[in-house]
């Protein structure tokens, strides 16, 4: 596994707006997916929306004022697929 790098960004994004119902308003999930790298299941998540959105909110807030995202959010899931010729 190659070294993680670690980025510091020395220009805060303050003059993003977006409030609780906007995040709120994030595109659907379908529940039919499989979870994703946070083992959640997207089922779970569109029904606790409501519940999640105020935290979710604060920690997308924090993000910005800080120029910092969390290291998960950097990381991905990534599988071939094969594709067969004819």
């Amino acid at each position: 596994m190659p070294p993680r790098l670690q980025v510091t960004v020395l220009n805060e994004l303050n003059d993003i707006t977006f409030s609780v119902l906007d995040v709120l308003r994030l595109p659907n999930l379908n529940s039919n997916k499989s979870p994703g790298p946070d083992n959640i299941h997207p089922r779970v998540l569109s029904e606790c929306a409501e519940e999640l959105a105020f935290p979710l909110y604060i920690l997308f807030r924090k993000s910005l004022t800080e120029g910092k995202v969390p290291l998960a959010w950097k990381e991905g899931r990534v599988s071939p697929i094969l594709q067969l010729a004819f």
